[in-house]
This record gives C-alpha cells, sequence and structure tokens, in this order.
C-alpha cells in the first residue's frame, strides 16, 4: 500500500492554507497520507486555528520552527518534515497551492503503473482566482474548478499558463530536466531524499533555487528518474509573500549565484530562457 506525507512550509496568510488543507480532506481515501505543517514564525494571524479546525478531518501534524533570522527558511521546513515523515513518497507543496480533488488518485495509480520506481515528480501549477470562493466551499465540494478565472501571476513571470509547460512535456530530453521542478508541487521517496541530504539550507534567507538545487542532486546523485505527472495539478492562489519577491533581479539573488557555481552549463542555459521571458530581468 502506497502511503505519502504531504510536507507544507507555511508562514502567516492562514487563510490560504485552510484552503489548502480544504482540497487535501477531498483527496481522503484515495491513498492513506498525512500532512506536516511546519510553521515559519507566524505571527499576524492564530495558525492553532487552522490547525483545530482540520486536526479532526486529517492525520494532522504542526510543528514550529524555532526563532528565525528570516521566515524564508523552506528548506529547514522541509527538512524537518523530511525527517519526521512516515510515508514512502513525499509530497512537497506550498501554503497556497490547492491540491484537485483527483490530485493523489492521479499519483497513486501512476506510482502502481510504473512500478513505484525511483522517480521525482513534477506537477503543474494554475494560476486562478479562488477570492470569491471559502474554504468551505472546497470542503462542500461546490467549486466549479474549471471556470475558475485564470489570472497572470507575479510568480510566473505575468504568464497566465505555467511557463514550464512546454518544457515539462520533454523532461526526458531536457539538458536540465532539474530546472522545471519547483518545490510547491513536487513528489519523490523519501529515501532517496534522505540519500542525497535533503535540501541545501544554505539557501534559506533567500529566493529560489533550492529546488532546482534539491532536484539537481536527487537526479545525478540519487538517480532519481524525473518525470512530468499531467493530473497532479495545484491551483496557485497568490499570495503577498510570494509577490513581494523580486524574479527579476537575479544579479541581486545570492540564491542565484550558488546555483549557477554549482551546476555547470546552469547560467547559460537559463540565462537565455529569461532574456527570451522578458528583457527587464536582470542578469
Amino acid at each position: 500500500m502506497l502511503e505519502f506525507s504531504f510536507v507544507i512550509p507555511c508562514y502567516n496568510n492562514i487563510e490560504l492554507l485552510k484552503k489548502t488543507l480544504a482540497g487535501l480532506c477531498l483527496n481522503q481515501g484515495k491513498a492513506w497520507f498525512e500532512v506536516i505543517l511546519v510553521d515559519n514564525n507566524s505571527f499576524e494571524e492564530d495558525i492553532d486555528e487552522a490547525y483545530r479546525k482540520y486536526v479532526d478531518k486529517l492525520e494532522l501534524y504542526l510543528l514550529r520552527q524555532p526563532r528565525l533570522a528570516h521566515p524564508k527558511a523552506t528548506c529547514r521546513a522541509r527538512n524537518l518534515g523530511l525527517a519526521l515523515a512516515r510515508g514512502e513518497w513525499i509530497v512537497n507543496l506550498d501554503a497556497d497551492c490547492v491540491p484537485m480533488p483527483d490530485y493523489l488518485s492521479h499519483l497513486r495509480t501512476h506510482l502502481e503503473t510504473i512500478g513505484r520506481d525511483n522517480s521525482i515528480i513534477a506537477g503543474l501549477r494554475r494560476f486562478v482566482d479562488l477570492s470569491h470562493h471559502t474554504e468551505d466551499d472546497i470542503l462542500e465540494g461546490s467549486v466549479d474548478y474549471a471556470a475558475l478565472p485564470r489570472v497572470r501571476s507575479p510568480s510566473n513571470y505575468d504568464r497566465v499558463e505555467d511557463r514550464r509547460l512546454p518544457y515539462l512535456e520533454h523532461l526526458g530530453d531536457s539538458e536540465h530536466p532539474w530546472a522545471y521542478f519547483h518545490s510547491c508541487n513536487i513528489a519523490y521517496r523519501k529515501s532517496t531524499a534522505v540519500a542525497v541530504d535533503g535540501f541545501d539550507e544554505a539557501f534559506d534567507g533567500a529566493w529560489g533555487y533550492e529546488d532546482v538545487d534539491f532536484a539537481h542532486r536527487m537526479i545525478t546523485l540519487g538517480r532519481a528518474i524525473p518525470r512530468y505527472l499531467p493530473g497532479i495539478d495545484c491551483l496557485h492562489q497568490d499570495s503577498e509573500l510570494s509577490n513581494s519577491q523580486n524574479r527579476f533581479d537575479k544579479v541581486g539573488n545570492p540564491n542565484w549565484r550558488i546555483i549557477t557555481k554549482r551546476i555547470p552549463g546552469y547560467e547559460q542555459y537559463k540565462t537565455k530562457q529569461y532574456q527570451e521571458l522578458n528583457k527587464e530581468i536582470h542578469l
């Protein structure tokens, strides 16, 4: 029997988190799973409210990080969840990403079909306006997901469709397949992640590229097979924290400097893509 551990770092924006938890409730019965929330020093809202509402609906656990120098400590959060996870497979979601109702059934069926091999699996993001629906609408099954308005997201460089899609569809032919694994929606074997020492916490404190580094080590050291799985989509709700990240300034981002030094050829590969994406990206 396949077992899954959803690991979700969170920081404020509790209303968005509750919608994500509501989405997970609709996936019950598809396979056994637990949900591990790791709080990165939330202060604006009471995360206990979300925990109390959903602890009787889900196999739910809440961890609180000690005082952090910066709330952008997602690597440490994911590693804490990884260490405590009981599932054979880890699923990383962000707190503002609502899994579709058939998310887990697609993932379970895929893993059963391919023989539960050593994969790292990427799912798509749908950028939609979910603000007119409550968490209770999701729980009651009254949301028409196909009719949700599509939006241009700052986290997607103001594009509507996930900009990774053309590359994900040809992932097996990519020179840098790790470039397309975003930790808001990926799945992988716990044992492989432990073997490559999880996420590198040197990336904490700044935005991005920790997932690229993780996927690179999973594929090159852990021998994980990179796969894209249509059907394990999540609804991405833009949050204040995600919108505040300056994705156009690569030069000023220490994580960009780290990743381009670690992966040979990655800087040239991504620079070409960024220039085609938007001339205002500062490289």
